[in-house]
């Protein structure tokens, strides 16, 4: 979705200021606590990855643009218990912290048996498609229907706009796709730059239509 999350490319947002306590892992005890709840949860089955992070896309600006990066976490939480209906009844806390640290563990792995050769191939020349989602998707603004070129083949992954809605099982190619700076950003951008975005198939087309 286009929202307040997504503000890459923006302009007259000023600059991003580094805290003092940008070291510390966390400023104060209970965002240590949200952190624990986050992982809890979906070790529970209760959601996934790509829920959560299309649950803080949709807060508002007060909490996205002006809140603590740990309150972002706490609302989104908030917003899938209350939407999930879970009211904590039948959560056993050693199971749920056995059930916590096998997946930290062992990790989440979003690779799945790829369905069909990739598409695109390295050194291709590509345009990210010009597309507003009504959900969750991870193509950011700024690169839509811009053109780049495919730097790597990362396998076949878990699609997040799909995973968002809670199907894990749709899977496309991943690609590492690089733009250069004045491809997006025109003429004021540094020739030296550019940006580099895994981007899935779906996301992707010829940048010379057949």
């Amino acid at each position: 979705m286009n929202g307040w999350h997504d503000l890459g490319g923006l302009q007259a947002l000023g600059p991003v200021r580094r805290s003092d306590h940008d070291d510390e892992v966390f400023h104060e005890g209970w965002e240590g606590r949200v952190f624990g709840i986050s992982l809890a949860l979906p070790a529970q089955g209760l959601y996934n990855l790509n829920e959560f992070r299309a649950a803080r896309e949709r807060l508002g600006p007060e909490v996205l643009i002006l809140g603590e990066y740990y309150e972002r976490w706490l609302g989104a939480i908030e917003r899938l218990v209350e939407e999930k209906g879970v009211d904590g009844a039948g959560m056993d806390a050693a199971s749920l912290a056995e059930r916590l640290m096998a997946v930290v563990r062992s990790g989440a792995p979003a690779t799945r048996p790829a369905p069909a050769p990739p598409r695109f191939s390295t050194g291709e020349t590509v345009r990210a498609r010009n597309v507003h989602p009504a959900g969750h998707t991870r193509l950011p603004r700024y690169a839509r229907g811009h053109v780049g070129r495919v730097t790597t083949l990362r396998g076949c992954m878990v699609v997040p706009d799909a995973s968002a809605e809670g199907d894990d099982d749709v899977a496309e190619h991943l690609y590492t796709v690089r733009f250069a700076a004045r491809e997006l950003w025109g003429e004021v951008a540094s020739a030296n730059d550019a940006v580099c975005l895994d981007l899935w198939e779906r996301y992707l087309e010829p940048a010379v239509p057949a």
